[in-house]
């Protein structure tokens, strides 16, 4: 009987011990902070995250900005698009990425194929014309605004003053470790600590696909391939 008696308060000892971390759990979840509130799904290409719409990035008003991932395969039509073209769609995906948030609910496969109509993108190297950032504005009804060189402190000034005004931006960058042929990005939100909010289509295995860059460094990474497309209602 006393054998009995210790092995009932073992297991409740045992489902008190479940119930409090679970109750831990469920408060660290409700505290977090609005900015890390992502799900991001991990998918099969050594652990780079492939997140269809991982979830809110940020607290932009009306503007909700989902985080694709170009490796994504439910990004596109069938498997034979994703072998294709994946490798080399970060500019489509930061592009759908940049749409969804400005209400229009489409994947990476629908601005591929308006860059593809246009001749505008090759598998082997990416986006190559970039006048079809005005081409894809048309065509979902939005006024585009590309730029391209100019003067550097200008334009990505401007590039910051659309972003604390709620605006995301595409923009172009290169880095030798990082991203040694050109990337597109996109970025949504300035924070109060110089960095920037941005959705980075194809991070580094185990990177999440929101993150946080240095003002400083985005800047650097900018300058080696000072190109920028931001899309607006028309009036």
């Amino acid at each position: 009987m006393k054998r009995q008696s210790n092995f009932s308060f073992l297991n409740m000892l045992i489902l008190l011990g479940f119930i409090g971390l679970a109750l831990l759990i469920i408060s660290s979840m409700l505290n977090r902070k609005e900015s890390d509130k992502v799900a991001f799904f991990g998918g099969e290409s050594g652990g780079l995250f492939q997140a269809q719409v991982a979830g809110i990035s940020a607290d932009l008003g009306e503007l909700m900005l989902p985080a694709f991932s170009q490796r994504d395969r439910q990004q596109y039509l069938n498997e034979d698009e994703y072998k294709l073209w994946s490798a080399s769609a970060c500019s489509a995906t930061a592009t759908a990425a940049l749409l969804n948030g400005l209400g229009k609910p489409i994947r990476t496969s629908d601005v591929l194929a308006i860059m593809r109509e246009n001749n505008a993108i090759r598998p082997e190297s990416g986006l190559y014309d970039y006048s079809v950032f005005k081409k894809i504005g048309d065509r979902f009804n939005l006024r585009t605004d590309y730029r391209e060189g100019g003067d550097l402190n200008s334009h990505f000034n401007s590039i910051i003053t659309n972003l604390k005004n709620g605006i995301p931006v595409i923009i172009n960058v290169i880095d030798a470790q990082f991203f040694p042929n050109g990337h597109f990005v996109a970025a949504f939100r300035y924070n109060s600590d110089d960095t920037v909010s941005m959705v980075n289509p194809d991070p580094l295995p185990g990177r999440p696909v929101i993150q946080n860059w240095n003002q400083s460094a985005l800047k650097t990474y900018f300058s080696r391939s000072p190109r920028s497309a931001a899309f607006f209602p028309k009036p």
